[in-house]
């Protein structure tokens, strides 16, 4: 292309860059769309950088045809993975310089899966990371390798997302009949791994003894594959790193820590060990207002308007862990829950703005559940929209299948809201909608999606928070 000298470029070289771009076009166009196996399974974000990776390397092959000379950029894969001895166990201490020594050990929190802080001490990431359960299967273990079956049962299953870090991924329990099976069945998925059917190449990095960890460089991606295994259980932990395929962001002593602590929770170690030091829950700290990631219309309305998330915190909702507001899509809609029938997205003088602030458990990063603030003309328009969205809710088993809306008689405007499809067990949801005292055109719409026992007070005890706002 004239060696890219603007003074020497001809009609020929416009023809071989518009041909460049129609090619480029073609090849976006006929992108495949994720499969909603795999959207359910690793959340917007991962369908996002899917569809976007691949288009950046169907652009990279079109460019490639006119200026061969950015290929002598890059490095081969094998160049770019971190050395590391293979000798590394779960009992070993070796963490990078950016972790805690204490990485690889669980934290006294219950369950069988890493919970959000240990992501975070593991990783290095200071913002929470959100994991939620899913129970759909993707036909196999990982996504992108499709000989790669399921290696028992699946008990327990999990996506793990910190958006501004960048992180996707997701960690799973299968269980098996007996121990003997169980061991079958991990050496069988560690084989699978390593001659994966599909664009993706996954070489060894650790495997002397469980946790046993892969690397995978597929033309778009690069992943991290450990495999956890005791008694009759076999788990695996999946990790998607950001930016191009083949150039790791996080060090394999990272990977190791995390999958020491999946290791061990899937042995039901959990908890401190003596002799060492461990790194305790974050313990709640409560501000009346705080700078809060705000979803929803712009201009964005202002964090003062909501609940400060660490005052989510309590014993009933969060367990008595800290609480904390997470980075999240409102994916084009305004609306909370199934029953809320506040759709309105534009920002006309009837419908006025809309923000949503989201609330995560700081220790396992559980949703807890989201407060919107729907910002109106007038205080009669906030009291005519409060009304409208209540009277919404409460008829709310008129208009979706299998819905049971239940009034809390103490309190106007709070409902406890239970979803029950045939085969599938009864799900419960906490609403409650009220007109701000302290800005009279505003309108707080809370959902709480955690089963507290105390679920009418913990709304009522929200609410009345929001109304000072």
């Amino acid at each position: 292309m004239a060696e890219l000298d603007p003074g020497r470029w001809s009609a020929a070289d416009d023809d071989l860059v518009r041909g460049a771009l129609t090619t480029l076009r073609r090849d976006v166009e006929a992108l495949e769309l994720a499969d909603v196996r795999f959207v359910k399974a690793r959340g917007a974000a991962r369908h996002r950088r899917t569809v976007l990776t691949a288009t950046a390397a169907a652009a990279a092959a079109v460019l490639a045809v006119g200026y061969v000379g950015f290929s002598g950029l890059g490095g081969h894969p094998s160049s770019l993975r971190p050395a590391v001895s293979s000798t590394h166990s779960t009992s070993s201490t070796t963490t990078s310089a950016t972790t805690p020594a204490d990485a690889g050990v669980p934290l006294p929190v219950a369950g069988d899966l890493p919970v959000s802080a240990e992501w975070q001490r593991a990783l290095g990431i200071s913002e929470t990371v959100v994991i939620a359960d899913f129970t759909e299967s993707e036909g196999g273990a990982v996504m992108d390798c499709a000989n790669v079956g399921q290696p028992g049962t699946q008990a327990h299953a999990q996506s793990v997302n910190a958006e501004s870090s960048g992180l996707q991924g997701d960690q799973r329990v299968y269980g098996n009949p007996s121990t003997a099976a169980a061991d079958g069945e991990a050496d069988t998925l560690v084989s699978q791994l390593l001659t994966c059917a599909g664009p993706m190449k996954v070489s060894v990095v650790a495997d002397s003894a469980w946790p046993k960890v892969f690397s995978g460089i597929g033309p778009a991606s690069t992943e991290w594959f450990v495999v956890t295994h005791a008694g009759s259980r076999v788990g695996i932990v999946t990790i998607v790193e950001p930016g191009e395929g083949g150039k790791h962001r996080w060090t394999v002593s990272q990977v190791q820590d995390i999958g020491a602590v999946a290791q061990r929770r899937l042995g039901g170690d959990v908890g401190p060990q003596p002799g060492r030091s461990t790194t305790t829950p974050p313990s709640p700290t409560r501000a009346r207002t705080e700078q809060m990631p705000i979803a929803g219309t712009r201009p964005l309305l202002p964090s003062s308007l909501f609940v400060a998330a660490s005052q989510w915190s309590s014993p009933a909702l969060s367990q008595g862990h800290a609480t904390h507001a997470v980075t999240t899509d409102w994916e084009g809609s305004a609306q909370v829950h199934e029953c809320d029938v506040d759709t309105a997205m534009d920002m006309t003088s009837s419908a006025g703005r809309f923000g949503i602030v989201t609330v995560a458990d700081q220790v396992d990063g559980t949703i807890l559940g989201r407060q919107r603030v729907r910002l109106t003309a007038s205080a009669a328009a906030a009291r005519a929209e409060a009304d409208r969205i209540i009277h919404g809710i409460a008829t709310c088993g008129s208009r979706v299948p299998h819905v049971t809306v239940t009034q809390d008689p103490a309190h106007p405007g709070l409902f406890k809201v239970v979803g029950a499809e045939p085969g599938a067990p009864a799900a419960a949801g906490w609403l409650a909608v009220s007109v701000q005292d302290g800005t009279p055109a505003a309108v707080t719409t809370l959902y709480l999606r955690s089963q507290p026992a105390q679920g009418f007070a913990e709304l009522d005890r929200l609410l009345s928070l929001a109304r000072q706002k």
